[in-house]
């Protein structure tokens, strides 16, 4: 490790040969190898971070272990055992700019805006002194080079400008290939590879060694990053393999890019459709509760100008309650596919007149629906039905779309957080857990797919079971805790007695990992979250409980409205409440919100208790 014979050392002043000052010159440290102090106190003394220099010069990280030589109670000397900590340090350094690549594609909105530092904390990313970001251009047939980074000691502008007039079908040059077989390419010298189509640039500027992977999502590949060096190097299959997951975090985050876009579009098209209709619109669930009223119908029944969603239907027009439960009977024995139309109807409202006219609102994959309303100003007598069908097919997309997406973040931040746990835990038997957790998430992705239908039925009932919900609430932060917000909430529970409904668990963990996310999100992962449960009589009492800043009084209406949210754009889709009170509703259940601003919000579930 030294470069000394022994020879040369024996009697020498090892501090002079194995100490360097900052301007380079050797000089001994205050107390080298902690001799002075094994001297004197006579105990062993383990220095974790130092640094030798080797007889060339070169600079190495050390640890050592300074230990007493003991003779008739006597200490006559030391002795210094010292290991080699490079790997160690290159480890931690990897580990470090990982977890700086999922900082920087969390904090980002686009690719373009991360691609800066991207590239620099992907190129400290081992011995690399220039990283290339390359993407498929418009037609989705070419790579160019969207973006890159250089070491500043190297001169490779020419090389960059290469790469930037350049553009590679599937199969040519490294990034072809790469894109072409979807798999990581090493390559220990560039120069002696006949595929490498920039060799004689290359070769002037003394690049050497290469690693290329693809930006991908399961088997889609988004672009292809690419990596240089100055000096021949053989394939490392550990760096290949960090390089590779870094890869696929910028391919899943390019994906939710894409999908949030295509989202907010659909959203933005469906809302201004409905808005422009000239009609007044109301969307209702099973309990006859405004779940979206449009612009005109927002303008026509609510004088006071507060919202009407979550209001009953009755308290917004003037129907009798045989009329509701006529209209109730008549939608519920409707089939979805049936082409024939509930009945139209006259009503008064504030002395204005209005023929309205309920409709079913289905899902293509669901034989199961809601019910809305329609209404316009007998004088104008305009018909709405073609725009009608056609903004309700788009919301129905949308709601599909982006409820889905809202579902599986959760549990895909907990396994991207256990996965990188992983790679830091030596405990096989931690390793085993952390991958069996891993299982139990990945299925429940899996079972949030399989059962999204379910969610658009809202009466759906296969697949229930008795559901502990004292047991599904410790599920429920064991899954929220791996993610990004949890941080250093406290968690109190209160579960006065056993508390069984009936219902599907994954509806249910739906419900309560969505509760408790938006309550440690709001806590910023300092505060305490008080989950509990109790029966009452006939019902089962679920409450969780935050010490975050509370909820405006102005917004806690719109709380449940779908697309209603107070985050940004990109970090919420407004969707998550709007879920969990569908799915309550669907098992005849309440919820109820109270909140101080300053004094934290607690969330109240009512749900049947099973029958005795």
């Amino acid at each position: 490790m030294l470069g000394w014979s022994a020879a040369e050392l024996i009697g020498k002043p090892m501090a002079l040969l194995l100490y360097k000052t900052e301007d380079g010159s050797t000089a001994p440290a205050s107390d080298p190898f902690c001799l002075s102090s094994a001297l004197r106190d006579g105990a062993i003394h383990r220095i974790q971070n130092d640094t030798f220099v080797k007889k060339g010069g070169a600079v190495f990280p050390v640890q050592y272990v300074t230990s007493p030589i003991r003779e008739a109670d006597r200490t006559v000397g030391v002795v210094v055992i010292f290991q080699d900590i490079t790997a160690r340090k290159q480890q931690e350094s990897l580990q470090q700019a990982q977890l700086s690549v999922s900082h920087i594609l969390a904090q980002a909105g686009t690719v373009e805006e991360a691609i800066p530092s991207l590239l620099r904390i992907a190129g400290e990313m081992g011995p690399w002194s220039m990283t290339l970001l390359w993407h498929s251009g418009p037609m989705g047939d070419r790579l160019t080079c969207l973006g890159s980074w250089v070491r500043p000691s190297h001169e490779w502008d020419e090389f960059l400008t290469v790469c930037r007039n350049s553009e590679f079908p599937p199969g040519m040059d490294f990034p072809g290939i790469a894109w072409a077989t979807k798999l990581p390419l090493w390559i220990p010298d560039v120069l002696t590879d006949t595929r490498f189509t920039r060799a004689p640039t290359a070769s002037r500027l003394g690049i050497r060694a290469a690693c290329i992977v693809p930006i991908r999502t399961g088997n889609v590949i988004h672009g292809v990053l690419e990596w240089y060096t100055d000096t021949p190097r053989a394939a490392d299959n550990h760096l290949i393999h960090i390089l590779a997951d870094t890869g696929m975090k910028i391919g899943q985050f390019i994906d939710r890019a894409r999908a949030g876009q295509a989202l907010r579009a659909t959203h933005h098209m469906t809302q201004s459709l409905l808005a422009s209709l000239p009609g007044a619109i109301l969307l209702c669930g099973w309990d006859l509760h405004i779940q979206y009223a449009n612009t005109l119908a927002q303008q026509y029944f609510s004088l006071s100008g507060e919202s009407l969603i979550g209001r009953p239907l009755s308290e917004c027009l003037a129907l009798s309650q045989s009329d509701l439960q006529h209209v109730a009977m008549e939608w519920t024995a409707l089939p979805a596919d049936s082409t024939h139309r509930l009945s139209e109807r006259e009503c008064e409202v504030t002395n204005r007149l209005y023929r309205y006219r309920f409709f079913p609102v289905a899902t293509p994959e669901s034989s199961q629906y809601q019910m809305g309303i329609v209404l316009w100003d007998i004088t104008e007598d305009k018909r709405l039905q073609d725009q009608l069908i056609q903004s309700e097919k788009l919301s129905s997309l949308g709601t599909m779309v982006s409820g889905m997406a809202h579902e599986i973040n959760n549990p895909a931040q907990a396994i991207l957080s256990m996965a990188e746990l992983i790679q830091e835990e030596d405990d096989p038997g931690m390793v085993k857990e952390f991958a069996a957790d891993i299982v139990g998430y990945a299925r429940h992705v899996s079972n949030v797919v399989r059962d999204f239908a379910g969610y658009a039925r809202s009466a759906g009932r296969d697949g229930e079971t008795e559901i502990d919900m004292a047991e599904r609430l410790m599920e429920a932060v064991k899954m929220v805790r791996r993610g990004p917000h949890f941080g250093q909430v406290e968690v109190v529970t209160r579960f006065e007695s056993s508390a069984f409904v009936r219902a599907r668990k994954g509806e249910i963990d739906q419900v309560l990992v969505n509760l408790i996310s938006n309550a440690t999100q709001a806590m910023e992962g300092v505060g305490s979250l008080t989950l509990g449960t109790a029966q009452d009589g006939a019902w089962i009492d679920v409450t969780i409980a935050d010490t975050g800043p509370g909820i405006p009084d102005s917004i806690r209406p719109r709380i449940f409205d779908p697309f209603f949210t107070t985050k940004p754009s990109e970090k919420g889709t407004g969707l998550g409440l709007s879920i969990v009170h569908k799915i309550v509703t669907k098992y005849a259940g309440i919820i109820t919100v109270d909140s101080t601003a300053g004094h934290g919000t607690t969330f109240r579930l009512r749900f049947p208790a099973l029958s005795q």
